[in-house]
């Protein structure tokens, strides 16, 4: 029995480990792709880049993107949620 309680609590730090290099890898994907961005700025020129920047102070493409980032955040918040709820079972 003190077996399967070393290996819940390994279970369980894996677990831990793996949330956090999520987050680091989910990051990292989303840096490359400001980067992206920002590097596909500089190379636009005349009216694409007028375009971009009338885009970015859409209001509506404010609050689309906005709910984008809340729909990614509610999603990273269930799958810890899941994976909590896992471990208790």
């Amino acid at each position: 029995m003190l077996h399967q309680g070393s290996d819940s609590a390994a279970d369980m730090a894996h677990a831990d480990w793996q949330e956090q290099v999520d987050v680091l890898q989910a990051s990292v994907k989303c840096l490359k792709g400001m980067i992206k961005n920002r590097c596909d700025m500089l190379a636009l020129k005349g009216d694409s880049l007028e375009e971009l920047k009338q885009a970015e102070n859409d209001e509506w493409m404010k609050g689309f993107l906005n709910l984008h980032i809340l729909k990614d955040q509610l999603l990273c918040k269930l799958c810890s949620r899941k994976e909590e709820l896992r471990q208790l079972d």
